[in-house]
């Protein structure tokens, strides 16, 4: 009876795939994945469904088959070239190859019995190197809205934020400042100044540590000045090369000066989720989310009669303050470094200012640049 095994077509498959993927192992490649990106590393392991990558700033980086548009592979330093030509039984003086500027190996000459001249070229050529990964990442945005009518209205909008990150640690400060005019009356005027830390705690890089300061005014929501500080873990739920999302739980102690004379002190719980998913090369959509559940907070108020007097009140369950954020950005060119840039920000607190509604909406279209 004839061994069906051996001509099983499903076998054969995955005896050629598994043949094709051995003999990749060591190579040095350039993987474009189809989300714009590419990595440059060396192959360490693959099989059907993945590669794994060794890179200059990770010893591993899995990297989903369904991912990669397609590979380019880097050829290594070519070996010694040996080139025959025709001799005269003389001895040719040495040739000296340079790369860039670099002396390489003189070229030796043998003269042969047979009056054939071998000319092997030194090929001590510089290695290839991987670019470094670039650790500071800024943007820019600016934006204005006019409106000349019956009702007059001006809008002016800045946006800066500046990202490093370094192995495990990486670095967020953001920057916004508003400022508008609707009917000759201030109708936004506002600053606010972020700065955020976070270090891994595992070697998949999906839990971490965080600290969160921020800092800023309000005229229109009768904020003079406020102060606030957040601190605790976060995790990793999705880590994929287009689509990230991770939430953060924590403590948060914030201070506000009030227009009123009156300083507000608050302690809360911090929930926050961050998502940011690229839908294609030039399309992005990134969005954060941050709640705040009050557990205890009093207020300051000041007079010239009288001397600061604290009045403590814990806080019910139906206290807290929310914030929500959601950017969609278009890149405008090939690099993607100018963009436009559609944003979204609705904050919410059940305890505002007096005479301030409870919800604050904003919304911004600008000009954005990457560099």
């Amino acid at each position: 009876m004839p061994n069906r095994t051996s001509h099983n077509p499903f076998f054969c498959l995955i005896l050629l795939a598994w043949s094709v993927a051995a003999s990749a192992l060591g190579d040095t490649v350039v993987l474009h994945l189809k989300n714009g990106d590419h990595l440059t590393g060396k192959i360490a392991v693959e099989d059907l469904s993945k590669v794994v990558l060794i890179t200059t700033w990770s010893t591993n980086v899995v990297v989903p088959l369904s991912a990669i548009d397609k590979r380019e592979k880097i050829p290594e330093t070519p070996p010694a070239a040996t080139i025959t030509l025709p001799g005269d039984n003389t001895n040719h003086p040495a040739a000296v190859v340079t790369t860039n500027g670099a002396p390489a190996k003189p070229a030796t000459t043998t003269v042969m019995s047979n009056g054939v001249a071998v000319i092997k070229v030194g090929t001590n050529l510089p290695p290839i190197t991987a670019k470094p990964p670039k650790r500071w990442n800024f943007d820019t945005q600016v934006g204005l809205n006019l409106q000349y009518n019956k009702k007059e209205s001006e809008l002016f909008y800045g946006a800066f934020k500046a990202n490093y990150g370094f192995e495990q640690f990486r670095q967020i400060i953001d920057f916004k400042v508003n400022y508008g005019k609707s009917a000759g009356v201030i109708s936004a005027n506002n600053m606010y100044l972020n700065y955020r830390d976070e270090y891994d705690i595992t070697k998949n890089k999906r839990a971490f540590l965080f600290n969160a300061v921020g800092a800023g005014e309000d005229q229109i929501r009768k904020i003079h000045s406020y102060f606030d500080e957040s601190f605790g873990t976060g995790y990793k739920f999705i880590d994929h090369t287009n689509f990230v999302l991770s939430g953060d739980t924590g403590l948060n102690y914030q201070r506000q000066y009030l227009y009123n004379k009156v300083t507000k002190n608050s302690a809360s719980m911090r929930f926050g989720e961050v998502l940011t998913w690229k839908i294609n090369p030039r399309l992005t959509f990134d969005q954060k989310f941050e709640f705040y559940p009050t557990l205890a907070s009093f207020d300051e108020f000041h007079s010239k009669a009288t001397a600061t007097v604290p009045h403590p009140a814990v806080a019910g369950l139906g206290d807290y303050r929310a914030r929500f954020e959601a950017n969609v950005s278009y890149k405008l060119n090939a690099t993607g470094n100018i963009y436009c840039n559609l944003t979204m920000i609705d904050a919410y607190d059940t305890k505002p200012a007096a005479g301030v509604t409870q919800n604050d909406l904003q919304i911004r279209i600008a000009l954005g640049m990457k560099f």
